[in-house]
């Protein structure tokens, strides 16, 4: 009876993580429809008012562009975690439980895998970055009106 509970609560708290991505996105796609719904009703109302409704600008217009390393900083971070958690398997290979097979051992493959699929997607990502001269972070200059 307690073998059982423990699986039970070894795989929740496997699936925990996944629940919690699956809200957190499912928050943001809420929030992001909300906006634009705003954003539409706003319009729509200054038609109906006979109003010119100004150029329509998304929210995702005006954000900051995303770090060109953030692949390549997040794989070494899960890296580092993954080779951490498998050096402390190492240093007390006893700790484990449930017949001395380590727990941490599938959260530092996953993670292992994660890291070196964030590396794999950097060098990819290089690969296909626009060759216009201009950084990812930069913004490109204003055409000036004749």
């Amino acid at each position: 009876m307690v073998d059982a509970f423990v699986m039970v609560m070894v795989c929740s708290i496997c699936l925990m993580p996944f629940l919690f991505v699956v809200v957190i996105v499912w928050i943001r796609a809420n929030a992001r429809n909300r906006e634009l719904a705003q954003i539409m009703e706003e319009r729509k109302l200054m038609i109906e008012r006979g109003m010119e409704p100004p150029p329509l600008r998304l929210p995702e217009e005006g954000r900051k562009r995303r770090d060109p390393l953030a692949n390549l900083k997040a794989g070494v971070i899960l890296l580092a975690i993954a080779i951490g958690l498998l050096i402390s398997m190492l240093a007390w290979p006893n700790t484990g439980f449930m017949g001395g097979h380590h727990i941490a051992l599938p959260a530092a493959v996953v993670l292992a895998v994660l890291g070196l699929a964030f590396i794999v997607l950097h060098f990819l990502g290089r690969a296909y970055r626009p060759t216009n001269g201009l950084d990812e972070t930069t913004e490109a200059p204003e055409e000036e009106a004749n």
